[in-house]
């Protein structure tokens, strides 16, 4: 931590960096951010889109009778949606209410798919 209470460590002792410096800092700081954050959506798209896939595979197996099958996949879709969320505590982009409403949605079919195989595994 610096001394100011930032990340941001103290300029080495007897160093200063001229305007343009700095400027180029700034410029190379917000394109790693801007980076990072295309980066994270595409995650958060991926984890999503993969507790979907799981979950549809989940109801396939429940609509065959394989029980023990469709806890697995629901196991898996459950991983994938947590993973989507986790993600999103770091991800604020334009695209980030969206993809916490799709995890919402996404937890509430979860539970519904659970209330189908628990009766089923007694």
């Amino acid at each position: 931590m610096g001394e100011d209470g930032t990340d941001n460590p103290p300029p080495p002792e007897g160093d200063t960096l001229s305007p343009a410096e700095i400027e180029l800092a700034a410029v190379a700081i917000d394109a790693w951010q801007t980076d990072f954050g295309d980066w994270r959506k595409s995650d958060c798209a991926n984890a999503a889109k993969a507790s979907v896939a799981f979950l549809r595979i989940c109801l396939a197996l429940l609509s065959d009778g394989s029980t023990q099958m469709a806890l697995s996949a629901l196991g898996q879709a459950r991983a994938s949606c947590e993973r989507a969320g986790q993600l999103l505590e770091t991800y604020e982009g334009p695209d980030a209410e969206r993809f916490r409403d799709e995890i919402i949605e996404l937890d509430n079919q979860l539970r519904l798919a659970w209330e189908r195989i628990e009766p089923e595994l007694k």
